[in-house]
């Protein structure tokens, strides 16, 4: 290895090391927390004294009165995380496709107008959304929380593969139209086709 490569390395590391226990150490905190002891949770301790799994058995168990409705609570999240992503999907997907590959008149303007939305504060977005539930009748639906997260999340649509040139065009000059195209075969029998 030359010097200049291991420069770049010790460089990289003196990076990704503090980055890497940054991140890591609130997941480590978390878990501390809960194999802890509720007597030695806030202890301080790098290692809890005597480690236990009993809080996990209380949260599976729905043992605590603040955790009377976990599993279905657990089941709605899941819900609205799983329509979220896929209808935020489905409506990124079309619209980037359109806006990008199809040569619509102020397409760049329209993508990036809607990533302009979020010089907006969500805190701004809260009443006119609650009043626009209200007057479709979804407000304590998972409906009003699925389509309004999509909406936050749908400026996120922008294609990163709009400058490039599309690799096909359902309406090329080099090929005839459907109805006027010869056929391929005069035979009836398709196998004997060459």
């Amino acid at each position: 290895m030359s010097p200049r490569t291991i420069a770049t390395e010790a460089k990289l590391l003196l990076i990704g090391i503090p980055v890497f226990l940054w991140t890591i150490l609130p997941v480590y905190h978390m878990f501390l927390f809960a194999i802890s002891p509720k007597e030695s949770a806030f202890a301080g301790n790098l290692w809890p004294d005597h480690p236990t799994l009993n809080n996990f058995a209380i949260v599976l168990q729905e043992k605590h009165y603040y955790l009377n409705h976990f599993w279905r609570q657990m089941g709605n999240s899941l819900v609205i995380a799983v329509a979220t992503g896929v209808i935020t999907l489905l409506v990124a997907t079309f619209a980037a496709f359109a806006i990008s590959r199809l040569k619509v008149r102020g397409g760049r303007l329209v993508m990036n107008l809607a990533l302009f939305t979020y010089f907006i504060p969500a805190a701004f977005l809260a009443v006119p959304m609650y009043r626009t539930m209200g007057l479709y009748g979804l407000l304590n639906t998972q409906w009003a929380l699925i389509l309004a997260m999509v909406t936050l999340a749908s400026p996120y649509m922008r294609s990163g593969c709009s400058s490039r040139p599309p690799t096909s065009c359902p309406r090329s000059s080099t090929k005839p139209p459907i109805s006027t195209a010869p056929p391929r075969c005069s035979c009836s029998v398709s196998s004997t086709c060459r």
